[in-house]
């Protein structure tokens, strides 16, 4: 007569993969709401971007005019004025990150859970009760069949040398091993279920943090190669002796710089007064 397998008939192995499966469910349906909310945050942190970038915008181009004046200058500040158009080369670079980061936050990140957050909402509650159905219908049959080998075994006992009995008892043992693994199976793939589902959430909220976080390191980035700057207007701007030097080489004849006078234009008022004056003269 064949023996059951020992743990085939404890229901314990089968209730903790329940328990886990329920766990899960919970897990994903406590997660799911702070999906919602994050979405409408992401909305109003793209619409915050998107003005910041403009007046992100309109700053540079201040900007830009004071260092195209700086630059320009026949005075002694065209070195900071070279410092100051690569500042704002830079930031202009850093324009364009900030304009692909809000894009980025909107195509990578929200709109695609935000397009699939009905999906993994309706697929949740589909294993769920398709698992509580199918716990409580495979409980069934394996108490049914645990049944069955209980009333075989107290006839067992009553004839022991039967052995019609014998070989009923060891297909009931066996039935009842062969449910009780499916039973097991049944519950082992329920959990695979939705913890699929579960990493489909996470894993696809990670993967648009990934294109957001790279648009973040392009941008800071531009933010490093400002070192130098820093190092340069410190030079020109922290030590007197320096401004002395850029004043001496502005008196030099020899700078490749062309100068024009400047010669007010005469109004028609002294016009009329110097004509006045001269018939004066003439008529004495």
């Amino acid at each position: 007569m064949a023996s059951v397998r020992p743990g085939w008939m404890d229901p314990e192995q089968t209730n903790y993969l329940s328990g886990l499966f329920q766990q899960i469910v919970e897990d994903c349906k406590g997660g799911l709401p702070l999906f919602d909310e994050f979405i409408t945050k992401s909305l109003k942190l793209q619409s915050q971007l998107v003005s910041t970038v403009a007046v992100f915008g309109s700053f540079l181009d201040t900007a830009q005019k004071i260092a195209d004046v700086a630059g320009n200058t026949k005075g002694s500040s065209t070195d900071i004025g070279i410092c100051l158009e690569r500042i704002v080369s830079k930031h202009r670079v850093m324009e364009v990150h900030m304009k692909t980061l809000t894009s980025t936050l909107s195509a990578c990140l929200t709109q695609p859970v935000e397009t699939k957050l009905d999906s993994w909402r309706k697929k949740v509650v589909q294993l769920d009760r398709e698992h509580a159905k199918q716990f409580k219908k495979m409980r069934a049959v394996v108490k049914k069949r645990s049944e069955a080998v209980g009333k075989m075994k107290k006839k067992v006992k009553k004839r022991n040398k039967d052995p019609v009995l014998a070989d009923q008892m060891e297909r009931a043992e066996e039935d009842l091993e062969s449910a009780t693994e499916i039973f097991v199976e049944k519950e082992k793939a329920a959990v695979r279920d939705i913890q699929g589902v579960e990493r489909t959430m996470f894993a696809t909220f990670a993967s648009g943090w990934k294109q957001v976080i790279a648009e973040e390191f392009a941008m800071l980035n531009q933010v490093e190669k400002l070192g130098d700057m820093m190092e340069k207007i410190d030079q020109e701007t922290l030590f007197p002796c320096n401004l002395l030097e850029r004043s001496e080489y502005c008196f030099s004849p020899d700078m490749d710089k062309s100068f024009s006078v400047y010669t007010p234009s005469s109004s028609p008022y002294a016009s009329k007064l110097r004509s006045e004056s001269r018939k004066s003269r003439n008529s004495c």
